[in-house]
């Protein structure tokens, strides 16, 4: 069995191109068919790429179950910076390209364990643009949704242009493919909260602790909607501890891995010295961390106020490292 690779490993990671014939499949797909249609609409905000008659991009999906690749497929390359492939991706594959003996249907997948990782390549560089993954209960909570693109260091890839938004890649499900016995959860919040609190963290978990601590507290005595935005790797450590009686405390993603950088050996020696200097420079550097978050966290809230079924932002909520990205 082929063992899912790990992803974000942008720079030069490199692949086939894939055969426009194979991988761009029709419009319809056959309800009969036990795959699952994927629709791959769009992608925004792509940066500059080193060819001057810009990119050549294609999205490539692969479906891991358990760690086991059980699905993947591709669209057709688009020239521009702006495609839109507005196509569906049948999930196995139907190509030779995209098949393997590992390749299982739908109704097997185990719902609560499937991920689509999705990854947005140039064909001229020959380059991975960015990557992200999406899990399945995600998918089927939304009728479409902009993900966005991540690089190698879980940092979002950013367009070329003013004000540097995420780039992002807009994907839905064909729900007249998803099997019957998969739950939607489309309309399952319809409830409006006295506030919507939007809170701005990274750093540690001794960071994010304290802020999901104040998010269980509005939720449980006022009644309001919290969202946390914070680094990937405390999603389980917040959704882990959002169960409360009334109110909701939910994640949005703000890119960094501080756990990563505080791993090395630089990081290691400064935490061991009184240095005043060394202090000094570490309080910078975790303010600096931030500024690669900066179009993140505008983005997140831009994107909640100009989605009609989300509630608007009321208030803001941040550290004091976030107060220096005004």
């Amino acid at each position: 069995m082929r063992r899912a690779r790990r992803l974000f490993s942008c720079g030069r990671t490199r692949r086939k191109t894939p055969n426009p014939r194979h991988s761009d499949l029709a419009r319809h797909i056959n309800v009969r068919d036990q795959s699952l249609g994927l629709h791959i609409i769009k992608a925004l905000n792509v940066p500059h790429f080193e060819f001057m008659m810009g990119p050549r991009l294609y999205v490539y999906v692969q479906v891991i179950v358990h760690g086991v690749i059980v699905a993947s497929s591709a669209t057709r390359p688009l020239d521009g910076k702006h495609p839109v492939w507005d196509s569906f991706l049948s999930l196995p594959g139907q190509s030779e390209a995209h098949s393997s003996q590992c390749d299982t249907f739908p109704v097997e997948w185990d719902v609560e364990r499937t991920e689509f990782h999705i990854e947005l390549w140039d064909t001229k560089s020959k380059d991975m643009a960015g990557s992200a993954v999406v899990l399945l209960r995600e998918l089927l909570s939304e009728f479409s949704m902009q993900v966005i693109m991540w690089n190698n260091e879980s940092n979002a890839v950013h367009g070329s242009t003013p004000p540097f938004y995420p780039c992002k890649v807009e994907i839905g499900l064909w729900w007249p493919s998803v099997p019957t016995s998969w739950p939607d959860l489309r309309f399952l919040d319809t409830t409006v909260y006295p506030r919507h609190v939007f809170m701005l963290t990274r750093g540690t978990r001794g960071d994010v602790q304290p802020f999901v601590a104040l998010a269980r507290g509005m939720a449980e005595m006022h009644g309001w909607l919290v969202t946390i935005c914070t680094e990937m790797c405390w999603k389980k450590f917040v959704m882990q501890n959002s169960t409360v009686t009334q109110g909701k405390i939910q994640f949005r993603c703000s890119g960094g891995d501080t756990e990563k950088y505080l791993g090395s050996w630089i990081a290691q020696w400064a935490t061991q010295h009184t240095s005043e200097l060394i202090q000094m420079s570490m309080l910078a550097a975790s303010e600096a961390f931030f500024f690669e978050s900066t179009s993140t966290f505008l983005d997140q809230v831009i994107s909640i106020g100009s989605d009609p079924r989300q509630q608007s932002v009321d208030l803001l909520v941040m550290g004091s490292p976030c107060l220096a990205l005004r």
